[in-house]
């Protein structure tokens, strides 16, 4: 709409003003990550998720890894002749929170916050009577700028490698979930410079837009700006209409007034800011 504008209205902008219609963002990001891949250039970009006319400069890096543990099958009457897989995997998830929880809360960035580890899903073994052969754990790794990929997988791995190395019976593999890889990029931590000039124009379009002083903030959730970041070289800002109370609900909305605010407040940057 914000283009349509611009050419119904014959505005003249001195620079292109670009917009990409992408696929995937809530998984692998495959629209994206083509679009980095084959070299998109912008000066600045904006990222359209919902942030009710604030504004947000970064956030954390994501990394879903799945850790598989393996144990011996056995009849629970004889228990003490097989090997649990759910007893290890709660031993390893334990262990893992003591080794890590307290070096995470120390990386913490001023604007995103600290690093966080997730256990979001565990699943194993066949029935109550039968000693548990295998068990998978599913964990959601939130990382800063400083950390990288490598990092967090080797983290995880040198617990693992501990403990195998203290218990012959524990044996495990830990992996990056494939429902969450890229083909060829990571979901990377985002962080703008709050002085950036992109920030100075939008703040001031969402002020004559809305009446609304907006705040700067950073997002708890990814978005495509870290690609866009990290591997564009892109400055990005976050801001778009709607509230994130409403992202991943069955009432996923937004306000038709806010819609018109911001087709208004991204046709106000893009005057002020191709000047």
């Amino acid at each position: 709409m914000t283009l349509l504008l611009c050419k119904r209205n014959k505005i003249e902008l001195k620079g292109d003003l670009i917009f990409t219609a992408v696929v995937g963002e809530e998984g692998r990001s495959e629209g994206t990550e083509r679009l980095v891949l084959e070299g998109i250039h912008a000066d600045r970009a904006i990222v359209g998720e919902p942030s009710q006319f604030d504004y947000a400069i970064g956030h954390r890096g994501l990394e879903w890894i799945e850790i598989h543990v393996k144990g011996k099958i056995a009849h629970s009457g004889v228990a003490e002749t097989g090997v649990n897989a759910i007893s290890k995997a709660a031993q390893f998830i334990v262990e893992l929170e003591k080794e890590l929880g307290p070096k995470l809360k120390e990386r913490n960035n001023p604007y995103t916050g600290p690093s966080i580890l997730n256990f979001g899903r565990i699943d194993g073994g066949t029935q109550p009577s039968t000693v548990a052969d295998q068990c998978t754990i599913q964990l959601d790794r939130r990382y800063v700028r400083g950390e990288s990929v490598e990092d967090v997988i080797g983290e995880i791995q040198a617990v693992i490698n501990r403990l195998s190395g203290e218990d012959a019976s524990f044996q495990a593999t830990c992996r990056p979930m494939a429902a969450n890889q890229m083909n060829h990029l990571y979901h990377v931590p985002m962080l703008t410079d709050p002085k950036d000039p992109l920030v100075h124009v939008l703040h001031n379009s969402i002020r004559k837009v809305t009446s609304h002083n907006p705040k700067i903030s950073t997002k708890r959730g990814w978005t495509d700006g870290g690609l866009i970041s990290h591997y564009a070289k892109i400055p990005t800002v976050i801001c778009g209409p709607g509230d994130i109370a409403y992202s991943h609900s069955r009432n996923e909305k937004i306000e038709i007034k806010q819609l018109e605010h911001a087709v208004r407040i991204y046709l106000q940057t893009a005057i002020d800011f191709c000047q």
